[in-house]
């Protein structure tokens, strides 16, 4: 989300692309409005959302290179059946297969979860 910048760097940087653009002033003004209203729904709703436990989970060594070959497997899989190179009934069976062969990985996360959550206080 764009709302990993602290307010302020944003507000220099809307300016900065608003001085920019070929809007009239009153166009400036309506679209930094729009903007900041959106902005700030968004920072509303990002302070409405507790904490991800799994960034507080250290997985075993093996597991954490699984975890980047499982991400990119995945990546694989969901692109082909985007671009229709594979077929729903081959995108199930991928999709099956992965879940077999990366369940480990899983099953540690939702082991050191619950600790996690308990150590700081999720």
């Amino acid at each position: 989300m764009f709302t990993y910048h602290p307010a302020e760097r944003f507000e220099v940087r809307l300016e900065t692309n608003i001085s920019a653009s070929s809007f009239d002033d009153a166009g400036k003004e309506k679209y930094k409005r729009v903007i900041i209203e959106q902005m700030n729904d968004a920072r509303e709703k990002q302070a409405k959302v507790k904490l991800d436990p799994s960034a507080f989970v250290i997985l075993s060594s093996d597991n954490v290179s699984r975890s980047s070959e499982a991400i990119n497997e995945a990546k694989a899989i969901v692109l082909k059946a985007m671009l229709n190179e594979i077929t729903m009934e081959e995108f199930d069976k991928k999709a099956d297969e992965f879940i077999k062969k990366y369940q480990p990985i899983i099953d540690e996360y939702n082991q050191k979860i619950p600790e996690a959550k308990t150590k700081y206080g999720l």
